[in-house]
This record gives structure tokens, sequence and C-alpha cells, in this order.
């Protein structure tokens, strides 16, 4: 579950940074499947971050406290997924009086070079480790809406 929770942030980070966006709210969710004969089970948990942040390793190490506050052993879980909120521009960030992130630009840098690595190949090379190097989990796209308007192959 932590590594589709990782996978999930990895992808949201990178569109935020894309927007040039931060997020200064996260919220996880799982939940059973309820049409099985097992009770159904769903939770979630949310965080408002000290700073708001694009940086992947924060928001996945909160993403992680989240689901761990929520997640409860031997359960069949079949959706999961994360929501970030209160977005601001990287250029307008209102900063807590007490609050400082000195590594800020080393954490820009960094991300900036991994997307850039990123966008320049296909496969996305570059990866966390909390994302997991063997997806153990598939993901549910079975029933996509056909991409009519953008995509000339459908």
């Amino acid at each position: 579950m932590k590594q589709a929770i990782a996978t999930f942030i990895a992808k949201a980070a990178h569109k935020l940074r894309k927007e040039k966006l931060k997020a200064h709210f996260i919220s996880v969710f799982i939940a059973t499947n309820r049409f099985k004969e097992t009770p159904y089970f769903s939770d979630s948990a949310s965080f408002t971050l000290p700073l708001p942040s694009s940086h992947t390793p924060d928001l996945t190490r909160h993403a992680h406290a989240a689901l761990e506050k929520i997640f409860l052993e031997n359960r069949s879980y079949k959706r999961a997924g994360i929501l970030l909120g209160e977005l601001c521009r990287e250029t307008e960030m209102q900063y807590d009086f007490f609050t400082e992130d000195p590594l800020l630009a080393k954490k820009t840098s960094l991300m900036k070079t991994m997307d850039h690595i990123n966008n320049k190949f296909s496969l996305s090379p570059l990866f966390f480790a909390a994302e997991g190097v063997v997806k153990n989990w598939k993901g549910l796209s079975a029933k996509c809406s056909p991409r009519y308007t953008t995509s000339w192959n459908e």
C-alpha cells in the first residue's frame, strides 16, 4: 500500500512542479471492496504541511504518516488515493514566522534535475525507492474512457 501511495504522490508532485505550484494540505484515503462478503472498510487521514511543498520526499513522508494512522492489517484493500489541497504558486507562498526550510534550494534543485532527466527519457529512469523497484500492485485502468480528443489512435 505504501508503494501505491508513494507512486501517486510522485505523479502528483511532478504535476505540481510542472504547473509551478505547491501543496499545503495532503489527504490519504483507502477502502476495501464493498461488494465482497467481508465487512466494508473505508477511512482517510489528512495533514496540513508546515510549509507548502512540491518536494516528493516531503509529501511521501507525510502521506505515509497519514497511511499509518488509518491502515488496518489483514484487509484486502481495493482502492487507495491521495488528495493535495490548498495549492499556491511557488512565488506566492506565505511563510510561517517560526518555520523555515534551510534545504529549500537543494530540494528545488534536486527536483528540477530529476524532472529534467525523466522528461528527457520516456520511461522515467529516476524514481524514489518508496515507489518500489518491483511493483507488487496494479492500478485499475481496464474501464477507462476513450481519449478521442487527445489520442489519434483512439
